[in-house]
């Protein structure tokens, strides 16, 4: 675990700054020198008791016994409803509208800039926002 979270801070230093991604190779060193002990120069063994349970043999039936839907807690495997394409489509449409409106409303309280002056934002330079 200590060597794959130093691999993943290596990775994350990529984007964000080399010295995450030197604390990343250190816990990685850590990480492996420590699995290396764990398991060189012999791997690590640990006896355990093993009890076998004195019973009767089972002998295998001749057939397979199928159960039925709500047996036992069984379920169908087919779902019970299917949804049409059309449900898909307007949850998507509604979302997005829904994102638009939230992105208009930040853009008019915490900018004070309407939706046209955000769309044109990037293009004039952050400097001259907010108003």
């Amino acid at each position: 675990m200590t060597a794959a979270f130093g691999f993943t801070l290596i990775l994350a230093g990529l984007i964000t700054h080399p010295l995450v991604s030197a604390f990343g190779a250190v816990t990685l060193v850590m990480g492996l020198v420590g699995w290396f002990r764990a398991v060189l120069p012999q791997e690590a063994h640990e006896a355990r008791a093993c009890e076998l349970e004195a019973g009767a043999p089972l002998k295998p039936g001749r057939e397979v016994r199928h159960l039925q839907v709500g047996e036992q807690g069984h379920r169908a495997r087919l779902p019970l409803e299917v949804y049409p394409y059309s449900a898909g489509i307007r949850g998507g449409l509604v979302g997005g509208a829904s994102m638009a409106l939230l992105a208009v409303l930040y853009g008019l309280l915490a900018i004070r800039a309407s939706g046209i002056q955000l769309i044109s934002w990037p293009q004039r330079g952050l400097r001259s926002y907010p108003p």
